[in-house]
């Protein structure tokens, strides 16, 4: 028979044990951030045609990204374009450190080059542009302002 302290002890290392695997089981699951993924070289349009969603590499500051450059040889006026969508990490979220960008801009070389870069921290919210719902919010309560006012 088994002393009254040993079972004790098995009881505790079972609550505990208990304990740790309800809280894991209960702990929320670590979710990546869902962006839209297109490149084009032609048009947002081709580029919206061949969309599809991609979940990013799980980093805390993952981001969607929606940019656009266009580079001009200024010797030969050969133009190229690229539209694109994807993610990446926050603190490339810029026309300087996108590499796509960054690489255009280096000083000294006859290119001309223009980049345009939006990024976003929720999901798939790199798609067509949306409106922010406090302008949405803000153009109701015009329309409303406008309409009592017509009535009185």
């Amino acid at each position: 028979m088994a002393s009254f302290t040993s079972l004790n002890r098995n009881n505790v290392k079972f609550r505990i044990f208990f304990a740790i695997l309800t809280v894991t089981v209960k702990l929320p699951k670590a979710r990546s951030l869902r962006c839209n993924i297109c490149e084009s070289t032609q048009s947002w349009e081709t580029c919206n045609a061949n969309m599809t969603t991609i979940e990013c590499p799980t980093v805390t500051d993952a981001t969607c990204v929606k940019y656009s450059y266009e580079m001009t040889d200024t010797n030969s006026d050969k133009q190229q374009r690229m539209f694109a969508r994807g993610c990446l990490p926050q603190y490339q979220c810029s026309s300087s450190l996108l590499p796509a960008c960054a690489d255009l801009e280096k000083s000294g070389s006859k290119i001309k080059a223009t980049c345009h870069v939006s990024c976003c921290g929720e999901d798939l919210c790199n798609s067509q542009a949306k409106y922010n719902s406090s302008v949405l919010f803000l153009m109701a309560m015009f329309f409303v302002h406008v309409f009592v006012k017509c009535l009185l």
